[in-house]
């Protein structure tokens, strides 16, 4: 009987794999897969020139949204800002963001900033210690 309904059991999830696959597109994109020069069919995400926080909160490149305090920020934090963020998404360097980060420490994108540099950099290294 426990072997009728593991067997059951694992033609329900073959069939379930086979109907979301089905549903899932695939995408492959240029730096997944370098040597053979598939073009990515999703367009580079970048920030607008006027963006607003809903457009900060809407990119996909970062591991967490990232959502700012409830702060007024300078022209001149928004300019650095936008800078940080364009030029992090074109080359993937964390750098980018670091500086940023040097340069604006108060920003009210630092703590949504720093979260994801945390989660970029336990991903690349994987954990550390005792937990």
């Amino acid at each position: 009987m426990r072997f009728i309904l593991n067997l059951l059991g694992l033609a329900i999830a073959v069939v379930a794999t086979m109907i979301f696959a089905e549903n899932t597109p695939t995408v492959l994109s240029h730096e997944a897969h370098p040597a053979r020069g598939v073009e990515s069919k999703i367009p580079k995400e970048r920030l607008p020139e006027n963006w607003s926080d809903a457009d900060v909160f809407g990119l996909r490149s970062f591991a967490e949204p990232l959502v700012a305090e409830p702060r007024v920020d300078s022209g001149q934090e928004r300019a650095a800002f936008s800078k940080a963020i364009n030029d992090y998404l074109t080359d993937k360097q964390s750098e980018r963001l670091e500086g940023f980060l040097r340069d604006w420490p108060e920003s009210r994108w630092s703590a949504a900033l720093e979260h994801n540099l945390g989660l970029s950099k336990y991903r690349e290294k994987g954990k550390r210690g005792r937990s």
